[in-house]
């Protein structure tokens, strides 16, 4: 997965905790996964989204 920060990882953190819409935060917080090098499969099994979801 090819993913490239727009934004910092520290201001990314702060997007997550302030997000009101809870769907939203939570599709949020598969970012800093992808960020990190984790595989979409890997990914869409921590989040619990489908690997297709993910990749889009």
């Amino acid at each position: 997965m090819n993913v490239e920060p727009h934004v910092t990882e520290v201001a990314l953190d702060r997007l997550i905790a302030r997000e009101k819409d809870a769907n939203r935060a939570e599709r949020l917080r598969a970012v800093p996964l992808a960020l990190a090098g984790l595989d979409s499969p890997t990914v869409a099994d921590r989040t619990g989204y489908s690997c297709r979801s993910v990749q889009t």
